[in-house]
């Protein structure tokens, strides 16, 4: 409630909306909240950067680090109270809708229809682009977020072919921990055990009991045996990393896998893009696999920018500025090689890129054949804030308290649940 009245009286006082489907170059200033802050993701707001500065409009980065975005919306919500919030906010999924609630972002409807964004973005991502009939975000790029890094010489000197199945998976953990090598590099953070659950929910390759779960939160589901065995699945998970684990931010688990610390690491395709950077090439120096068992699966999740209702003429302009050239063709091909992700324009041409993000397309294309193109729980595209927030602070536990039973956690999760 504070919050809204918070919003209330910002709006109260801004004059102005986004509604010129047409920007004003060179003029202008924009503050920009973000968390693309290394390796490829880095590299590619940079290009954006680029783009935006060449138009004459001045950047003001405000990036926050960590947490998958954590610190940065602790930084936006708190800049909102006090009525200063910034030009441009990266968010993700359901965020973009819950803002758009508080009445607070600009229109972006006229520059959509001008430049005909619906019929160059994926489908799945419109609800998060229009809410109530207005356009309120630009998609920036869509992730596969069920992919397994492998480090390549680790694999091939003990044998080990990339697993396919749960099974296969328990196999090979089991060779590298023989061989005294962490079978997975994980950070510890409650985002990371959550986008791990992600991979664990299609590892058992069947699109209905996913959307149960990470749609509706079906009790029945909940509480009966594919569900207990998932829990199972994430313990046995827990139990294969190492003792400083917690606390680990992404890019380290993902170094300890370059470094030849360990074998393998569950992330989503950024975590491509923060090899590349280091000069690491897949086929070559790692190796690519969707998380076992989940075969034509694919869990999705996108990064959009919304613009909140600022004053100024120049500065409206700019906002517009930034959202057309984050919908660039040219910017897209660019920022897909260089981050990793997927271009959020279905005519981008793919001829350079490597043999992950092709198959991660192709993935797709299966997966949406049979209703296994789902979006993601863990980065809240599936279910809203509060409900993502239940499961990330219960699983997180789960992960880091390991004399925690399986039927203890469910007990946790459902009441956690029927809280909200």
């Amino acid at each position: 409630m504070k919050l809204k009245r918070k919003c209330a009286a910002f709006l109260a006082v801004s004059a102005v909306a986004l509604s010129s489907a047409t920007p004003v170059l060179a003029q202008g200033k924009l503050d920009i909240i973000h968390w693309w802050t290394s390796g490829g993701e880095l590299a590619g707001i940079e290009v954006l950067r680029e783009n935006i500065e060449a138009q004459g409009i001045e950047w003001i980065d405000a990036a926050s680090a960590g947490g998958a975005g954590t610190n940065a919306r602790t930084l936006f919500r708190t800049r909102v109270q006090a009525g200063d919030p910034p030009a441009v906010m990266q968010a993700l999924g359901t965020e973009v809708n819950e803002w758009a609630e508080t009445g607070i972002l600009g229109d972006l409807t006229a520059l959509a229809d001008e430049e005909g964004w619906y019929d160059l973005v994926p489908e799945p991502l419109h609800p998060f682009m229009n809410v109530d009939g207005s356009t309120v975000a630009v998609p920036a790029v869509w992730s596969q977020i069920n992919w397994v890094w492998g480090n390549k010489a680790i694999f091939e000197e003990h044998g080990v072919a990339p697993p396919q199945t749960w099974d296969e998976l328990v196999a090979a953990a089991k060779v590298f921990k023989d061989a005294g090598i962490t079978p997975i590099a994980h950070g510890g953070q409650p985002w990371q055990d959550t986008a791990i659950f992600d991979g664990i929910l299609v590892s058992f390759d069947d699109p209905e009991f996913y959307k149960k779960v990470a749609f509706e939160q079906d009790r029945e589901t909940l509480e009966g045996p594919m569900f207990r065995e998932a829990m199972e699945r994430l313990r046995w998970y827990s139990q294969q990393l190492d003792e400083a684990s917690p606390g680990r931010e992404w890019t380290q688990a993902q170094a300890m896998v370059l470094n030849g610390e360990a074998a393998m690491s569950w992330m989503g395709d950024w975590a491509k893009g923060w090899r590349v950077a280091q000069g690491q090439k897949a086929g070559e120096d790692f190796i690519c696999f969707p998380t076992p068992g989940s075969n034509d699966m694919f869990v999705w999740l996108a990064d959009f920018f919304f613009f909140p209702r600022i004053e100024g003429e120049a500065d409206n302009a700019a906002q517009q500025a930034f959202a057309s050239a984050v919908m660039e063709k040219q910017f897209q091909h660019d920022f897909s090689l260089i981050k990793n992700g997927l271009p959020v324009r279905t005519d981008v041409d793919n001829a350079e890129w490597d043999d992950c993000t092709r198959d991660s397309i192709a993935r797709a294309e299966r997966a949406n054949e049979r209703g296994g193109l789902v979006a993601s729980l863990g980065f809240a595209h599936s279910a809203r804030s509060d409900v993502q927030g239940v499961f990330r602070d219960t699983l997180s536990e789960f992960v880091n308290t390991p004399d925690m039973s399986v039927d203890e956690g469910i007990e946790i999760l459902i009441d956690g649940l029927d809280s909200l």
